[in-house]
């Protein structure tokens, strides 16, 4: 659910971005993903990138900043997580699937739980509907009156997955709303004094750093879109 609304205001911020620039802007890394062999994208979509992302922006990230407090780790993990994807089409709901990758480890305490669900996310993001795209592509590409029945049986195939993600959607946002009392954020044991929280995690070289080097990649994904 969380991912899907993010998907959502990115697609609507690049279309409003394509309008003041008098065009159409393009989702550059998908058309990369529709030109990749699927085994290609199963090995780096699928394995390589979830893992090292998961060790980097989780593991390594929040084992050192987990002492200042879970909210702040929760905050930060998500905010980098979004910032190293480098464009708006998928800076909102990496954000937001970073903080609750984040709020799961802190709670957890066990890396692979993140790791599992981020392989999971994007097999099924991926993998599974450029599966269903490019076999009514193959379809569609022969002759129609021999291959009616191959549109209708990928459509019904691809049916039941629509169903089940719009499903899956609207029950992890009825679950998040029920169970959000129950959301709960531990104090570190090193404190920050009130008013200075910001200072302490943004104002500093590192990260005014990322800040800019994200900045610029946002730029030029802005402008190639």
């Amino acid at each position: 659910g969380t991912m899907y609304l993010g998907n959502i205001i990115g697609q609507a911020l690049m279309t409003l971005i394509g309008v003041l620039k008098g065009g159409k802007s393009e989702n550059l890394l998908e058309n990369v993903v529709m030109d990749t062999n699927i085994w290609g994208i199963l090995l780096i979509v699928v394995l390589i990138g979830p893992i090292l992302e998961e060790y980097l922006c989780r593991k390594v990230l929040l084992d050192r900043i987990n002492q200042y407090g879970q909210g702040i780790s929760v905050l930060v993990s998500g905010l980098i997580f979004g910032l190293i994807h480098g464009n708006f089409y998928q800076f909102f709901y990496a954000f937001g699937l970073g903080a609750i990758f984040a709020y799961i480890y802190v709670k957890t305490g066990k890396w692979k739980y993140p790791v599992v669900f981020h392989i999971l996310i994007n097999f099924m993001g991926s993998v599974v509907p450029l599966f269903f795209i490019r076999r009514l592509e193959t379809v569609l590409s022969d002759d129609m009156s021999k291959s009616l029945g191959e549109v209708v049986l990928s459509l019904l195939l691809l049916l039941p997955y629509a169903v089940m993600i719009i499903g899956l959607i609207i029950t992890g946002i009825v679950l998040l709303f029920c169970f959000r009392k129950e959301i709960v954020f531990s104090k570190g044991s090193i404190c920050i004094e009130k008013g200075k929280q910001f200072q302490m995690i943004f104002v500093n070289v590192g990260m005014i750093l990322l800040f800019v080097t994200c900045g610029i990649l946002f730029g030029i994904s802005t402008i190639m879109s």
